[in-house]
């Protein structure tokens, strides 16, 4: 119950690496994990994480030799298919790859294009990257970068938001830098995407797809990042917010 921990050694990882992901199976039996933010390394462990191995591309032409940030999913149904979503070492969107039997071999779903790129020109790979397989099934998945898309094995991937273009009260509209991705395991209809702009929800993610809805969720919810603040001395506030605008609190309507 953490009274004592054992440091866990993988050959070809350092010390110093930094984890991005670590995604476990649902029955536990696996392990899959990320490290290095610029120069990526995908590991696994079919034991429950008692040891761990390297997963490189001596047995695996598909994976790639040097990457950026990965980001791992786990089919809930299914914890011998997971999917990877890798970023190049700069941020450039790079490819998606999916293995059906624990990460023996993989496949290529998904590679940067006019029809599929989340990390946008700015390369943003390294900062918003998230993706998560539908709990309804193992060929439905989400992936969120600076936009949304979507991806089953018969459509492909769908620019499922539209991002920079739109605002709140359009219901395909989720801000811009998508996190985080959580979906109900008891009702795989409700999802919830974290991003620069808040909370999103969806409650049609597998009747709507390949473009689900969504709402902001952040009434009471405040999580504003400030850059700069500037105050007068009558009391009134200017700041100016990542992403979310510039707010002035001018105590005449506002405290």
């Amino acid at each position: 119950a953490g009274l004592t921990w054992n440091a866990v050694s993988i050959t070809g990882i350092t010390p110093q690496s930094v984890a991005a992901d670590v995604k476990w199976s649902r029955d536990g039996a696996s392990v899959y994990a990320a490290f290095g933010q610029f120069s990526g390394r995908f590991v696994r462990s079919l034991n429950g994480g008692f040891t761990f191995e390297l997963v490189a591309n001596t047995n695996n032409p598909t994976f790639p030799t040097i990457n950026g940030r990965i980001e791992i999913a786990v089919a809930p149904t299914d914890g011998a298919t997971v999917y990877l979503s890798v970023a190049k070492s700069n941020g450039q969107t790079d490819k998606v790859l999916k293995t059906s039997d624990g990460g023996d071999t993989w496949s290529i779903v998904g590679v940067k294009g006019p029809l599929f790129d989340p990390f946008g020109a700015q390369n943003q790979g390294w900062y918003d990257n998230v993706i998560a397989v539908s709990p309804a099934d193992p060929n439905k998945v989400y992936l969120g970068g600076v936009d949304f898309y979507t991806w089953n094995s018969l459509a492909g991937w769908r620019l499922a938001d539209v991002g920079l273009g739109g605002g709140n009260s359009n219901p395909n509209y989720i801000h811009p830098d998508k996190h985080a991705i959580a979906i109900d395991p008891n009702n795989p209809e409700i999802m919830y995407v974290g991003c620069d702009g808040g909370v999103y929800k969806s409650t049609n993610a597998v009747s709507a797809f390949p473009f689900p809805t969504y709402t902001i969720k952040n009434r009471g919810f405040n999580v504003t990042q400030f850059y700069s603040v500037a105050a007068g001395i009558s009391g009134d506030v200017m700041a100016g917010a990542q992403d979310n605008g510039t707010s002035y609190i001018d105590f005449t309507g506002n405290t």
